[in-house]
């Protein structure tokens, strides 16, 4: 049977709207990964933890590769560097077990982490960045070459993160432990210039199946 004009299309209203859905799901995830220090400083600890739990999931949420919100320092590097105190000297903790670190949210003294790493919440902003910009240029920008992404996106992270790999494995003899500053330029590039290469094509496939019918 044809469908009445009053019928609603959910498949189509999605590929309509799907630019707005994304940014409004990273604002909330981004929301939500820093109200998990400020429900803990404002006393409300159970909802907290909750979300804590929730994104343990989807971030490894080492201490020591956090933002703090609240505490002396902004983060707690793993060993002591450029006057910033360590994790060890504000938490009891072994200096080389990062599972260990992960269970650690903060207290009065040091703050509070943000639910997911450094890394991520740069990766994470600025494909929010890329996806408002997107939507106020109505989704005009091309899409950005393969290539360049490659360069531009995933080197730069794939090199730090596999150093870090490679520094916590006991088969290389590399002592190397990521800034704040690195993760947060690799993480930023990659989340900016892979939401150029995908919402772009996107939006392209979009056009043209509209334009096919």
């Amino acid at each position: 049977m044809p469908k009445s004009s009053q019928d609603f299309d959910l498949l189509a209203w999605i590929k309509e709207n799907y630019l707005f859905i994304v940014i409004l799901f990273l604002m909330m995830y981004l929301l939500f990964a820093f109200l998990a220090p400020v429900l803990m400083e404002f006393g409300y600890p159970h909802t907290s933890k909750l979300i804590y739990r929730i994104y343990s999931n989807l971030c490894h949420q080492y201490a020591y590769r956090s933002w703090f919100l609240f505490g002396e320092q902004a983060h707690y590097p793993i060993v002591r560097s450029n006057g910033a105190l360590s994790l060890f000297d504000y938490f009891d903790v072994p200096q080389l077990e990062p599972e260990v670190s992960r269970e650690i949210i903060g207290n009065a003294t040091a703050g509070y982490k943000v639910a997911i790493c450094q890394r991520d919440v740069a990766l994470y902003s600025a494909l929010l960045l890329f996806s408002i910009i997107f939507f106020l240029t109505k989704k005009r920008i091309k899409q950005l070459p393969f290539l360049l992404w490659v360069l531009l996106a995933v080197l730069p992270i794939g090199v730090d993160g596999l150093l870090q790999l490679a520094s916590s494995s006991e088969l290389f003899s590399i002592t190397y432990e990521s800034t704040p500053l690195m993760r947060t330029v690799t993480g930023a590039s990659f989340g900016f210039f892979s939401g150029w290469l995908l919402f772009p094509a996107i939006q392209h496939s979009i056009t043209n199946e509209k334009s096919d019918r």
